[in-house]
C-alpha cells in the first residue's frame, strides 16, 4: 500500500508540472502574439535611401530596442508624411533626415533588423 501511495503521489506531482508548463507556454504564446499586433513607433535618421526600403539608424532616445540599424520596408500602404502632414514620396528623403517611423508585427532580428510592415514615414518638423 505505502507503494502504491508513492507512485500516486509521483503522478500527481508530474501532472501537476506538466499543467503548470502548458499554462505557462500558452500564456507566453498569447503574450508574443499580443506584442506582434501592437502599434509601436520610434525615431531614426535616415542613412541611405534605396528603392522599396530605407536604412536608418535608432535615436538614442528610443528605448533599447529602436537603437539600432533598420531596414524599413516601404510598401504601397506605407504613408509617407512631411512633418506638416502633407504627403510626400520616398524620393523625397535624405540621408540625414530624422523621421518618425511607425509599425506594426514583427521585426525580423537579423543586422540590420527588417521591419516588413511599416505603417507610417514622417519627417519630423523643421526637415524641409
Amino acid at each position: 500500500m505505502n507503494g502504491k501511495k508513492k507512485h500516486l503521489r509521483a503522478a500527481a506531482l508530474l501532472c501537476g508540472a506538466a499543467a503548470i508548463a502548458a499554462l505557462s507556454y500558452f500564456a507566453g504564446c498569447r503574450t508574443a502574439s499580443a506584442r506582434a499586433g501592437r502599434t509601436v513607433t520610434f525615431y531614426a535618421t535616415v542613412t541611405q535611401v534605396q528603392g522599396g526600403s530605407l536604412l536608418a539608424a535608432g535615436s538614442e532616445d528610443n528605448d533599447f530596442n529602436h537603437r539600432g540599424a533598420f531596414d524599413l520596408r516601404i510598401s504601397d500602404g506605407t504613408k509617407l508624411l512631411a512633418g506638416d502632414g502633407a504627403d510626400i514620396t520616398a524620393a523625397d528623403l535624405d540621408e540625414g533626415d530624422l523621421i518618425a517611423v511607425t509599425y506594426t508585427g514583427a521585426v525580423q532580428e537579423s543586422n540590420p533588423a527588417v521591419i516588413p510592415r511599416v505603417e507610417a514615414i514622417q519627417l519630423l518638423a523643421g526637415q524641409r
